[in-house]
Protein backbone atom coordinates (compact mmCIF):
# COMPACT_ATOMS: atom_id res chain seq x y z
CA UNK A 1 0.00 0.00 0.00
CA UNK A 2 1.27 3.66 -1.01
CA UNK A 3 -0.25 5.92 1.80
CA UNK A 4 -0.56 9.17 1.33
CA UNK A 5 -0.64 10.60 4.61
CA UNK A 6 -3.10 12.83 5.66
CA UNK A 7 -4.60 14.23 2.47
CA UNK A 8 -8.34 15.09 3.04
CA UNK A 9 -10.85 12.26 2.30
CA UNK A 10 -8.25 10.04 1.80
CA UNK A 11 -5.25 7.92 3.40
CA UNK A 12 -3.86 6.18 1.60
CA UNK A 13 -3.87 5.52 -2.33
CA UNK A 14 -3.95 1.90 -2.43
CA UNK A 15 -1.74 -0.39 -3.98
CA UNK A 16 0.84 0.56 -6.65
CA UNK A 17 -0.38 -0.29 -10.15
CA UNK A 18 0.73 -3.40 -11.70
CA UNK A 19 2.97 -0.99 -14.23
CA UNK A 20 4.90 0.24 -11.16
CA UNK A 21 5.76 -3.75 -10.18
CA UNK A 22 9.31 -3.40 -11.24
CA UNK A 23 9.69 0.25 -9.98
CA UNK A 24 10.18 1.66 -6.61
CA UNK A 25 7.91 3.89 -5.54
CA UNK A 26 9.00 7.25 -3.00
CA UNK A 27 6.79 10.06 -1.39
CA UNK A 28 7.33 13.96 -1.58
CA UNK A 29 6.56 14.83 1.87
CA UNK A 30 4.59 18.05 2.04
CA UNK A 31 2.21 20.41 4.71
CA UNK A 32 0.34 23.36 5.15
CA UNK A 33 -2.41 24.91 3.42
CA UNK A 34 -5.94 23.45 3.84
CA UNK A 35 -7.25 25.58 1.03
CA UNK A 36 -4.57 23.78 -1.07
CA UNK A 37 -5.25 20.07 -0.02
CA UNK A 38 -8.41 19.19 -2.34
CA UNK A 39 -5.89 19.70 -5.25
CA UNK A 40 -3.02 18.02 -3.55
CA UNK A 41 -5.14 14.84 -3.50
CA UNK A 42 -6.30 15.02 -7.03
CA UNK A 43 -2.87 16.06 -7.93
CA UNK A 44 -0.98 12.78 -6.11
CA UNK A 45 -3.73 10.84 -8.02
CA UNK A 46 -3.06 12.07 -11.29
CA UNK A 47 0.71 12.15 -10.56
CA UNK A 48 1.30 8.57 -9.85
CA UNK A 49 -1.23 7.32 -12.52
CA UNK A 50 0.89 9.60 -15.20
CA UNK A 51 4.20 7.99 -14.35
CA UNK A 52 3.03 4.79 -15.75
CA UNK A 53 5.49 5.44 -18.56
CA UNK A 54 8.27 6.64 -15.97
CA UNK A 55 10.35 9.61 -16.02
CA UNK A 56 14.32 8.76 -16.75
CA UNK A 57 14.82 8.66 -12.88
CA UNK A 58 16.50 5.17 -12.37
CA UNK A 59 13.18 3.42 -11.73
CA UNK A 60 11.70 5.32 -8.83
CA UNK A 61 8.03 6.74 -9.25
CA UNK A 62 6.84 9.24 -6.62
CA UNK A 63 3.74 9.53 -4.80
CA UNK A 64 2.74 13.42 -3.41
CA UNK A 65 2.02 12.99 0.55
CA UNK A 66 0.35 15.83 1.69
CA UNK A 67 -0.76 17.13 5.03
CA UNK A 68 -3.23 20.04 5.43
CA UNK A 69 -2.03 21.45 8.53
CA UNK A 70 -2.33 25.28 7.87
CA UNK A 71 -0.69 28.11 6.16
CA UNK A 72 0.88 28.71 9.45
CA UNK A 73 2.06 25.61 9.71
CA UNK A 74 3.49 25.47 6.39
CA UNK A 75 5.82 28.79 6.14
CA UNK A 76 7.42 27.07 9.66
CA UNK A 77 7.66 24.03 8.58
CA UNK A 78 9.32 25.56 5.23
CA UNK A 79 11.78 27.40 7.22
CA UNK A 80 12.82 24.37 9.42
CA UNK A 81 12.93 22.59 5.53
CA UNK A 82 10.57 19.62 7.57
CA UNK A 83 9.17 18.12 4.44
CA UNK A 84 10.07 18.23 0.69
CA UNK A 85 7.86 20.71 -0.14
CA UNK A 86 5.07 23.11 1.97
CA UNK A 87 2.25 25.19 1.30
CA UNK A 88 1.05 28.67 2.36
CA UNK A 89 -1.97 31.23 0.86
CA UNK A 90 0.14 34.43 2.05
CA UNK A 91 3.66 34.81 0.70
CA UNK A 92 6.52 34.44 3.34
CA UNK A 93 6.67 38.10 3.02
CA UNK A 94 2.86 39.08 3.59
CA UNK A 95 3.45 36.36 7.07
CA UNK A 96 6.46 38.80 7.89
CA UNK A 97 8.83 36.26 8.22
CA UNK A 98 12.72 36.95 7.55
CA UNK A 99 14.08 34.34 5.91
CA UNK A 100 17.62 34.47 7.33
CA UNK A 101 16.52 31.53 9.22
CA UNK A 102 15.33 29.76 6.66
CA UNK A 103 17.95 26.20 6.29
CA UNK A 104 17.19 26.28 2.69
CA UNK A 105 16.81 28.90 0.22
CA UNK A 106 13.22 28.77 -0.99
CA UNK A 107 10.99 29.92 -4.24
CA UNK A 108 7.56 30.81 -4.01
CA UNK A 109 5.17 29.54 -6.62
CA UNK A 110 1.65 30.24 -6.71
CA UNK A 111 0.71 27.50 -8.59
CA UNK A 112 -3.40 27.17 -7.32
CA UNK A 113 -6.07 30.06 -7.59
CA UNK A 114 -9.56 29.67 -5.52
CA UNK A 115 -11.08 31.76 -2.79
CA UNK A 116 -12.30 32.30 0.52
CA UNK A 117 -16.36 31.71 0.28
CA UNK A 118 -18.35 33.82 3.02
CA UNK A 119 -20.10 31.09 4.10
CA UNK A 120 -24.09 30.82 6.04
CA UNK A 121 -26.61 28.05 7.20
CA UNK A 122 -30.09 29.41 6.77
CA UNK A 123 -32.82 27.08 6.36
CA UNK A 124 -34.69 28.22 3.37
CA UNK A 125 -32.24 31.00 2.28
CA UNK A 126 -29.92 29.71 -1.11
CA UNK A 127 -26.89 31.40 -1.94
CA UNK A 128 -26.31 34.68 -3.05
CA UNK A 129 -26.83 36.49 0.17
CA UNK A 130 -25.34 40.24 -0.55
CA UNK A 131 -23.03 41.05 2.34
CA UNK A 132 -20.42 43.84 2.22
CA UNK A 133 -16.82 44.13 3.67
CA UNK A 134 -18.39 46.56 6.30
CA UNK A 135 -21.32 44.64 7.22
CA UNK A 136 -18.36 41.20 7.77
CA UNK A 137 -16.47 43.12 9.69
CA UNK A 138 -19.45 43.75 11.87
CA UNK A 139 -20.79 39.99 12.04
CA UNK A 140 -17.24 39.10 13.21
CA UNK A 141 -16.65 42.16 15.45
CA UNK A 142 -20.01 41.26 17.18
CA UNK A 143 -21.68 45.22 16.32
CA UNK A 144 -24.02 42.41 14.09
CA UNK A 145 -25.18 40.17 15.77
CA UNK A 146 -28.65 39.28 14.42
CA UNK A 147 -29.41 37.63 11.54
CA UNK A 148 -31.97 40.64 10.48
CA UNK A 149 -30.03 43.24 11.67
CA UNK A 150 -30.64 46.51 9.73
CA UNK A 151 -27.05 46.34 8.53
CA UNK A 152 -27.59 43.02 6.97
CA UNK A 153 -31.26 43.26 5.35
CA UNK A 154 -31.03 46.45 3.90
CA UNK A 155 -28.61 44.62 1.72
CA UNK A 156 -31.27 42.01 0.48
CA UNK A 157 -34.12 44.28 -0.38
CA UNK A 158 -35.26 46.04 -3.69
CA UNK A 159 -37.70 48.68 -3.86
CA UNK A 160 -40.95 47.90 -4.89
CA UNK A 161 -43.11 50.64 -7.24
CA UNK A 162 -47.06 50.37 -7.03
CA UNK A 163 -48.66 52.40 -9.56
CA UNK A 164 -53.03 52.59 -8.59
CA UNK A 165 -55.48 54.22 -11.04
CA UNK A 166 -58.18 55.82 -9.52
CA UNK A 167 -61.15 58.04 -11.55
CA UNK A 168 -62.98 60.79 -10.09
CA UNK A 169 -66.63 61.36 -10.80
CA UNK A 170 -68.56 64.92 -11.11
CA UNK A 171 -71.97 65.64 -12.20
CA UNK A 172 -72.40 69.39 -13.19
CA UNK A 173 -75.75 70.99 -14.95
CA UNK A 174 -75.71 72.83 -17.92
CA UNK A 175 -78.02 73.84 -20.78
CA UNK A 176 -78.46 71.83 -23.60
CA UNK A 177 -80.72 72.62 -26.65
CA UNK A 178 -82.74 75.17 -24.06
CA UNK A 179 -82.67 72.19 -21.61
CA UNK A 180 -80.94 72.07 -18.30
CA UNK A 181 -79.25 68.54 -18.19
CA UNK A 182 -77.00 66.83 -15.89
CA UNK A 183 -73.33 65.82 -17.47
CA UNK A 184 -71.38 62.93 -15.85
CA UNK A 185 -67.46 63.88 -16.01
CA UNK A 186 -64.46 61.72 -14.96
CA UNK A 187 -60.77 62.32 -14.01
CA UNK A 188 -58.56 59.84 -14.11
CA UNK A 189 -56.22 59.74 -10.76
CA UNK A 190 -52.76 58.13 -11.02
CA UNK A 191 -50.92 57.57 -8.02
CA UNK A 192 -47.26 55.73 -8.06
CA UNK A 193 -46.27 54.35 -4.17
CA UNK A 194 -43.15 53.15 -3.50
CA UNK A 195 -42.01 50.72 -0.46
CA UNK A 196 -38.91 48.53 0.14
CA UNK A 197 -39.40 44.56 0.37
CA UNK A 198 -37.00 42.52 1.99
CA UNK A 199 -35.32 39.60 0.04
CA UNK A 200 -34.84 37.47 0.78
CA UNK A 201 -36.62 38.21 4.72
CA UNK A 202 -33.96 37.19 7.19
CA UNK A 203 -34.93 35.68 10.20
CA UNK A 204 -34.76 37.37 14.11
CA UNK A 205 -32.05 34.96 15.28
CA UNK A 206 -28.94 35.42 16.30
CA UNK A 207 -25.42 34.63 14.51
CA UNK A 208 -23.48 32.13 15.57
CA UNK A 209 -19.88 32.83 14.36
CA UNK A 210 -17.66 30.91 13.66
CA UNK A 211 -13.34 31.31 12.32
CA UNK A 212 -10.24 29.53 12.09
CA UNK A 213 -8.11 28.88 15.44
CA UNK A 214 -5.17 27.61 13.19
CA UNK A 215 -2.78 29.73 11.47
CA UNK A 216 -4.76 30.33 8.32
CA UNK A 217 -4.25 31.03 4.99
CA UNK A 218 -8.25 31.69 4.95
CA UNK A 219 -7.96 33.99 7.84
CA UNK A 220 -5.71 36.45 5.71
CA UNK A 221 -7.72 36.24 3.15
CA UNK A 222 -10.76 37.70 5.16
CA UNK A 223 -8.88 39.82 6.63
CA UNK A 224 -7.80 41.67 4.21
CA UNK A 225 -10.82 41.98 2.09
CA UNK A 226 -12.32 43.80 5.55
CA UNK A 227 -8.95 45.74 5.77
CA UNK A 228 -9.09 46.67 2.03
CA UNK A 229 -12.81 47.03 1.51
CA UNK A 230 -14.22 48.28 4.49
CA UNK A 231 -10.88 50.12 6.42
CA UNK A 232 -12.61 52.72 8.51
CA UNK A 233 -15.21 49.90 9.91
CA UNK A 234 -12.13 46.78 10.45
CA UNK A 235 -9.99 49.73 12.32
CA UNK A 236 -12.89 51.01 14.39
CA UNK A 237 -13.86 47.41 15.03
CA UNK A 238 -10.63 46.41 16.61
CA UNK A 239 -9.13 44.23 13.72
CA UNK A 240 -4.87 44.94 13.42
CA UNK A 241 -3.39 46.56 11.41
CA UNK A 242 -0.74 44.45 10.79
CA UNK A 243 -2.21 41.48 9.01
CA UNK A 244 -1.42 37.31 10.04
CA UNK A 245 -2.55 34.30 9.67
CA UNK A 246 -3.90 34.31 12.95
CA UNK A 247 -7.70 35.66 13.59
CA UNK A 248 -8.28 39.29 14.94
CA UNK A 249 -11.28 38.46 16.58
CA UNK A 250 -12.39 36.66 19.62
CA UNK A 251 -16.18 36.37 19.10
CA UNK A 252 -17.77 32.96 18.45
CA UNK A 253 -15.96 29.42 17.91
CA UNK A 254 -12.64 28.30 16.43
CA UNK A 255 -12.44 24.99 14.31
CA UNK A 256 -9.01 24.01 13.11
CA UNK A 257 -8.82 23.62 9.32
CA UNK A 258 -11.51 24.00 6.25
CA UNK A 259 -13.06 20.88 7.28
CA UNK A 260 -13.42 21.43 10.17
CA UNK A 261 -15.24 25.01 10.24
CA UNK A 262 -17.67 23.39 6.52
CA UNK A 263 -18.69 20.59 9.83
CA UNK A 264 -19.26 23.05 11.90
CA UNK A 265 -21.45 25.08 9.68
CA UNK A 266 -23.02 22.78 8.41
CA UNK A 267 -24.40 21.29 11.95
CA UNK A 268 -25.57 24.52 13.27
CA UNK A 269 -27.98 26.38 11.60
CA UNK A 270 -28.00 30.47 11.56
CA UNK A 271 -24.37 29.98 11.58
CA UNK A 272 -21.63 31.89 9.52
CA UNK A 273 -18.12 31.90 8.41
CA UNK A 274 -15.44 31.80 5.96
CA UNK A 275 -14.80 28.31 4.20
CA UNK A 276 -12.13 27.42 0.95
CA UNK A 277 -14.35 27.44 -1.81
CA UNK A 278 -13.38 24.08 -2.50
CA UNK A 279 -15.22 22.78 0.33
CA UNK A 280 -18.23 23.73 -0.40
CA UNK A 281 -18.38 23.41 -4.44
CA UNK A 282 -20.40 20.40 -4.05
CA UNK A 283 -23.30 22.25 -1.42
CA UNK A 284 -22.96 25.89 -2.81
CA UNK A 285 -26.25 24.95 -5.00
CA UNK A 286 -27.86 22.23 -2.82
CA UNK A 287 -27.20 23.46 1.18
CA UNK A 288 -26.70 23.63 4.00
CA UNK A 289 -23.71 25.76 3.75
CA UNK A 290 -24.47 28.39 1.02
CA UNK A 291 -22.01 30.84 -0.55
CA UNK A 292 -22.72 34.85 -0.02
CA UNK A 293 -22.92 37.19 -2.69
CA UNK A 294 -19.75 39.35 -1.48
CA UNK A 295 -19.21 43.37 -2.30
CA UNK A 296 -16.21 44.08 -4.80
CA UNK A 297 -14.59 47.45 -5.33
CA UNK A 298 -16.66 48.37 -8.52
CA UNK A 299 -20.09 47.69 -5.69
CA UNK A 300 -21.13 44.76 -7.11
CA UNK A 301 -22.16 41.82 -5.33
CA UNK A 302 -20.77 38.34 -6.67
CA UNK A 303 -20.58 35.42 -5.76
CA UNK A 304 -17.57 32.74 -5.78
CA UNK A 305 -17.74 31.35 -9.31
CA UNK A 306 -14.62 30.11 -11.22
CA UNK A 307 -15.28 33.08 -13.88
CA UNK A 308 -15.46 35.73 -10.93
CA UNK A 309 -12.29 34.29 -9.50
CA UNK A 310 -10.43 34.15 -13.13
CA UNK A 311 -11.92 37.74 -13.72
CA UNK A 312 -10.41 39.01 -10.19
CA UNK A 313 -7.27 37.23 -11.09
CA UNK A 314 -6.73 38.95 -14.66
CA UNK A 315 -7.48 42.08 -13.03
CA UNK A 316 -5.21 42.37 -9.83
CA UNK A 317 -2.56 39.77 -11.10
CA UNK A 318 0.84 41.98 -11.38
CA UNK A 319 1.42 42.93 -15.10
CA UNK A 320 4.88 41.71 -14.70
CA UNK A 321 5.14 39.56 -11.25
CA UNK A 322 8.10 40.49 -8.84
CA UNK A 323 10.90 38.50 -9.55
CA UNK A 324 12.19 35.89 -7.02
CA UNK A 325 16.21 36.57 -5.92
CA UNK A 326 17.65 32.93 -4.77
CA UNK A 327 20.64 33.54 -2.69
CA UNK A 328 22.75 31.02 -0.28
CA UNK A 329 20.85 28.65 1.68
CA UNK A 330 20.43 30.91 5.76
CA UNK A 331 21.15 34.35 4.00
CA UNK A 332 18.26 37.01 4.03
CA UNK A 333 19.05 37.57 -0.15
CA UNK A 334 17.46 33.91 -0.36
CA UNK A 335 14.47 34.95 -1.28
CA UNK A 336 13.01 39.05 -2.04
CA UNK A 337 10.65 39.31 1.39
CA UNK A 338 8.56 41.68 -0.32
CA UNK A 339 7.56 39.33 -3.06
CA UNK A 340 3.29 38.30 -3.31
CA UNK A 341 0.59 38.60 -5.80
CA UNK A 342 -1.93 39.67 -3.42
CA UNK A 343 -5.34 39.66 -5.36
CA UNK A 344 -7.51 40.20 -2.47
CA UNK A 345 -10.26 42.95 -3.46
CA UNK A 346 -8.91 44.09 -7.12
CA UNK A 347 -9.59 47.04 -8.55
CA UNK A 348 -13.34 48.59 -9.46
CA UNK A 349 -12.26 48.04 -12.89
CA UNK A 350 -13.92 44.79 -12.24
CA UNK A 351 -17.02 44.44 -11.77
CA UNK A 352 -17.75 40.64 -12.12
CA UNK A 353 -14.50 39.92 -9.80
CA UNK A 354 -15.01 37.93 -6.36
CA UNK A 355 -12.92 40.05 -4.20
CA UNK A 356 -11.46 37.37 -1.74
CA UNK A 357 -9.76 35.28 -4.98
CA UNK A 358 -6.64 33.94 -3.57
CA UNK A 359 -3.34 32.25 -5.14
CA UNK A 360 -1.95 29.36 -2.47
CA UNK A 361 1.77 29.43 -2.81
CA UNK A 362 3.83 26.36 -3.27
CA UNK A 363 7.09 27.11 -1.01
CA UNK A 364 9.78 24.78 -2.90
CA UNK A 365 13.33 24.71 -2.25
CA UNK A 366 15.79 25.27 -4.38
CA UNK A 367 18.57 22.73 -2.75
CA UNK A 368 18.28 20.81 -0.06
CA UNK A 369 15.32 18.58 -0.65
CA UNK A 370 16.17 14.94 -0.79
CA UNK A 371 15.41 14.11 -4.45
CA UNK A 372 15.40 17.79 -5.52
CA UNK A 373 15.29 16.65 -9.63
CA UNK A 374 12.32 14.74 -8.52
CA UNK A 375 11.01 17.68 -6.88
CA UNK A 376 11.69 19.84 -10.49
CA UNK A 377 9.89 16.87 -12.35
CA UNK A 378 6.20 17.46 -10.30
CA UNK A 379 6.50 21.32 -10.54
CA UNK A 380 6.98 21.54 -14.03
CA UNK A 381 4.05 18.69 -14.34
CA UNK A 382 1.55 20.47 -12.22
CA UNK A 383 1.96 23.81 -13.55
CA UNK A 384 1.79 22.70 -17.12
CA UNK A 385 -1.64 22.64 -18.70
CA UNK A 386 -0.21 20.65 -21.18
CA UNK A 387 0.74 17.93 -18.78
CA UNK A 388 -1.99 17.83 -17.00
CA UNK A 389 -1.66 18.83 -13.27
CA UNK A 390 -2.68 22.63 -14.14
CA UNK A 391 -6.41 21.95 -15.53
CA UNK A 392 -7.02 19.50 -12.76
CA UNK A 393 -8.66 21.78 -10.40
CA UNK A 394 -11.54 23.15 -11.58
CA UNK A 395 -13.88 19.98 -10.68
CA UNK A 396 -12.98 20.76 -7.60
CA UNK A 397 -12.92 24.82 -7.29
CA UNK A 398 -9.89 26.08 -8.31
CA UNK A 399 -10.25 28.50 -11.54
CA UNK A 400 -7.23 28.24 -14.57
CA UNK A 401 -3.96 30.21 -13.70
CA UNK A 402 -4.17 33.34 -15.69
CA UNK A 403 -1.49 32.36 -18.88
CA UNK A 404 1.16 34.85 -17.40
CA UNK A 405 1.10 33.08 -14.49
CA UNK A 406 1.91 29.81 -16.24
CA UNK A 407 4.58 31.54 -18.44
CA UNK A 408 6.13 33.24 -14.46
CA UNK A 409 6.15 29.67 -12.99
CA UNK A 410 8.11 27.67 -15.74
CA UNK A 411 10.71 30.46 -15.35
CA UNK A 412 10.48 29.19 -11.64
CA UNK A 413 11.25 25.93 -12.64
CA UNK A 414 14.19 25.43 -14.04
CA UNK A 415 15.55 27.18 -10.59
CA UNK A 416 14.33 24.19 -8.54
Amino acid sequence: MICAGAIVGAACLGAAPSAFASYHVDSISAAGSTLFAPLAETWSTAYLAAEETPYTNSGTVYNISYSPTGSGTGISDSKSSVNDFDDSDLSIGEEGDSLASWSNPVLQFPWALTATAMAYNLPGIPSGLKLSPAVITGMFSGKVSRWNDFAIQSLNRYKKTVKTITYKYKTKRVRKHGKIVKIKTKTKIVKTTTSWVDSPKLPNQPIKLFFRSDGSGDSYVVESLMQQGAASTYTADGGPLSLSATWPFTNGTGEAGNAGLELALANNQYSFGYVAVPYIWGEVQNGPVEAAAVENAAGKYVLPSLAAISAEAAAATPATIPAQAVGTSGTAEALDNAFNVNIVWGPASAPTAYPASTYTYGLLPTSGAPDQAALGNFATWAVNPSTGGGDLGENDGYAPLPSEMVTYLNTLVGQL
